[in-house]
């Protein structure tokens, strides 16, 4: 049935390309950013924050980046939380963000410090249930965080530290995170932050070379698949040229010199890298278009990178 075209085309819509979150995409930003965190994990330590442009995929790099810890430390907690996302179903995002909303500036010491016992007395009933001697507190879209709502998060700390359990908080957000996180460090007062949540703040890079963009395109053409690993993405929007030997993979150098003539990057550099959604998208347009398009010969007929581009990404897109 789906080797149907027919078939195919009215299914696309189940597509995990349609779907946030669908599939991963594997980077080198990724891999670097989830091989420093098991090691860091692997030493009890704490402190690292990622910084990145918006539309980068931070937050689909750290649904799998905890997804890998989870699986090499089966022992430790792992709470992965959002600063701006309200989940009526998520318990640790309920939690969180009702002690988010009780720190207020206006609030009585006295009151702030209740609040942050409640929730460190949530993480150690979490590290009680799975007999683990510490917990891991993954932070989502942490550049809206204030400064005193970082000084309750060192207050759990030192609540879950004085009951004997340990605590590791490691941050993702964009760009204003890495001047939060330095006023930080540079204020006296606020010195235990910054010595326990930014210790060191890193590049969140998107894709900045032709050999990753190919790396990119190449997943499309081997693991990722619907559905069935007989389908690779590739070969669902494009059986007939896939069949013949055609690979998105093979479409590197014009798709990468797209990209370049509409940000005006030199072939050989795009500084912090080109956001992963403004790559993804593009690709989604002209599978779509492989599938939908009967005048689309992949192989043949050059593919549309340059009217994707411009259809579907902003000015800036690096």
């Amino acid at each position: 049935m789906i080797e149907d075209l027919a078939y195919r085309q009215a299914t696309q819509a189940r597509h995990p390309t349609v779907r946030r979150f669908g599939y991963l995409l594997n980077t080198t930003t990724i891999d670097l950013s989830k091989n420093l965190l098991l090691s860091w994990v692997e030493l009890g330590k704490s402190g690292l924050a990622f910084a990145g442009a918006s539309r980068a995929g931070k937050t689909t790099a750290l649904r799998a980046i905890v997804a890998a810890l989870r699986e090499a430390f089966p022992h430790i907690v792992f709470v992965c939380l959002s600063s701006e996302t309200q989940s009526a179903t998520d318990r640790y995002e309920r939690m969180f963000t009702e002690f988010m909303q009780q720190l207020y500036k206006d609030s009585s010491v006295r009151r702030r410090t209740e609040n942050c016992h409640v929730f460190a007395n949530y993480l150690m009933t979490l590290c009680r249930d799975r007999d683990a001697s510490h917990c891991v507190v993954m932070m989502d879209e942490a550049q809206r965080l204030a400064v005193h709502q970082w000084e309750g998060m060192a207050i759990v700390w030192n609540r879950l530290e004085l009951n004997e359990f340990g605590m590791c908080v490691f941050s993702f957000g964009n760009e204003e995170l890495r001047n939060r996180a330095n006023l930080i460090k540079a204020s006296a007062a606020s010195e235990c932050i910054g010595g326990r949540i930014f210790v060191k703040v890193l590049d969140f890079d998107g894709v900045r070379t032709k050999d990753e963009l190919a790396s990119i395109l190449q997943q499309y053409d081997e693991q990722l698949w619907y559905p069935s690993p007989q389908w690779p993405f590739t070969r669902f929007f494009a059986q007939e040229s896939y069949d013949r030997g055609w690979k998105l993979k093979d479409e590197t150098q014009r798709y990468w010199d797209a990209l370049c003539a509409y940000s005006g990057v030199g072939e050989h550099g795009a500084g912090r890298g080109y956001r992963m959604q403004w790559i993804t998208d593009p690709i989604h347009f002209v599978l779509k278009d492989c599938l939908n398009d009967p005048q689309c010969r992949p192989g043949g007929k050059p593919l549309r990178w340059s009217t994707a581009i411009e259809l579907l990404c902003p000015t800036q897109i690096c």
